[in-house]
């Protein structure tokens, strides 16, 4: 299926990111992604990038799926004590890109305007399809700089 031009830009661009957090999670060492900083395990920022993607992605109805270490935790509301393994978040990665295309894919410019109910919900005021799109990418933007900052803290280079 052929993606709507406006949207495959936003796809680009969350398809370039998407693949500099999948680079950050191959370069951090293991005493690095146990670590915490800044207040959160480096692990679980790298999840909480990719759970986000429920928040634009999730298809209307479908229950979120919080990999096992809850709402909050994911939300980085909340410590979760255990770290996840390098290839159970690449698994999440993978899961998230998926349903992130199934919705891109869906999404025509007719579309753009129209109401995104599970962001709509989850901040409690109108968001429109292309909100979505612009935060799906902003959000991992965001994460993918903090991550890289905890990487060049610990003396390793940065992959963005």
């Amino acid at each position: 299926m052929s993606m709507d031009p406006v949207v495959q830009c936003f796809a680009d661009e969350f398809e370039r990111f998407h693949n500099f957090l999948l680079q950050q999670i191959e370069v951090c060492p293991q005493e690095v992604w146990q670590s915490k900083n800044g207040g959160y395990y480096f692990w679980q920022e790298q999840v909480h990038a990719f759970y986000c993607v429920q928040l634009y992605a999730l298809p209307d109805g479908q229950a979120e799926d919080d990999f096992g270490i809850g709402r909050n935790a994911a939300l980085l509301r909340e410590e979760y004590p255990k770290a996840i393994s390098k290839q159970e978040v690449l698994e999440i990665a993978g899961k998230m890109k998926a349903m992130a295309y199934a919705f891109m894919e869906k999404i025509t410019q007719a579309d753009l305007l129209r109401p995104h109910p599970v962001l709509t919900r989850f901040l409690g005021k109108d968001r429109t399809n292309v909100a979505a799109l612009i935060a799906m990418v902003r959000h991992y933007n965001y994460h993918l700089g903090c991550c890289d900052s905890v990487l060049r803290s610990y003396g390793l280079p940065g992959v963005y």
